[in-house]
């Protein structure tokens, strides 16, 4: 993803985006986890979505 957008992939940027992506696939994930609402990869792909 970072050489996609010209950056380098040992910068701050990637390293911030891949973990605030892992966060939210996390907390989504425990989301599910408690309220058992569909399926997980539509928890987790909603999730990512709201992040954009």
């Amino acid at each position: 993803m970072a050489e996609h957008d010209g950056v380098r992939a040992d910068g701050l940027a990637p390293a911030v985006t891949a973990a605030v992506v892992i966060g939210a696939a996390t907390a989504a994930l425990r989301w599910w986890a408690e309220q058992d609402d569909g399926r997980p990869e539509d928890v987790v792909d909603r999730a990512l979505r709201d992040l954009s």
